[in-house]
């Protein structure tokens, strides 16, 4: 099953996420809204609103870049 959205789309069955090439930022959101959709599939849930999950990609799009010392400390090994 594939998830479509205008720049990205999620095939759920080989995990493959394919972005269109555009600036950096919608790259990024598009990119963390395939992601979500990819999770809430693996966790079950098959249908998803399209408004929540754009929320969600914005929202942590904005807290990741927007805190950098967060990002350190998720990657920190």
């Amino acid at each position: 099953m594939k998830t479509d959205i205008a720049l990205g789309e999620i095939d759920v069955n080989s995990c493959e996420i394919t972005i269109k090439e555009g600036n950096k930022q919608a790259m990024v959101v598009t990119l963390l809204h395939e992601i979500i959709h990819g999770i809430l599939y693996q966790a079950g849930y098959n249908s998803h609103n399209e408004n929540e999950i754009d929320a969600l990609a914005y929202g942590l799009y904005s807290v990741l870049k927007n805190n950098s010392e967060l990002v350190k400390l998720i990657t920190k090994k």
